[in-house]
């Protein structure tokens, strides 16, 4: 818990805590946003579980996992359209966009 009030006071303005209906879900809202924090990584089920709650939500939703350190194994899922906080570095946080940031463009050179 100690790096969820880390993440609270490096990010969140005034939060409000609500309720919860997700056991492992922290959930804060401040003025435009509402922030579904997770200590550990979120997995998919629960990030849709989350949707489908607050689909009539008009806030923006953030969806945050708190992780120790960037020691991830190969079987772990980093959801698309997540934010990764890694406690170990706490002045930055990792996204994971759901479009891509590089896109290829069609061109009619030839490179030989």
């Amino acid at each position: 818990m100690k790096a969820l009030k880390e993440f609270q006071k490096r990010f969140l303005v005034n939060p409000q805590k609500l309720k919860s209906p997700i056991k492992t879900i922290n959930i804060f809202q401040d003025r435009h946003t509402i922030y579904f924090v997770s200590v550990g990584l979120m997995k998919q089920k629960m990030k849709s579980k989350i949707e489908n709650n607050y689909s009539k939500c008009l806030l923006d939703k953030v969806f945050v996992s708190i992780v120790p350190n960037r020691n991830f194994s190969e079987n772990d899922e980093i959801l698309l359209d997540t934010y990764v906080w890694v406690s170990s570095e706490p002045e930055h946080y990792i996204h994971y966009p759901s479009s891509p940031v590089l896109r290829a463009h069609k061109t009619n050179k030839r490179y030989d």
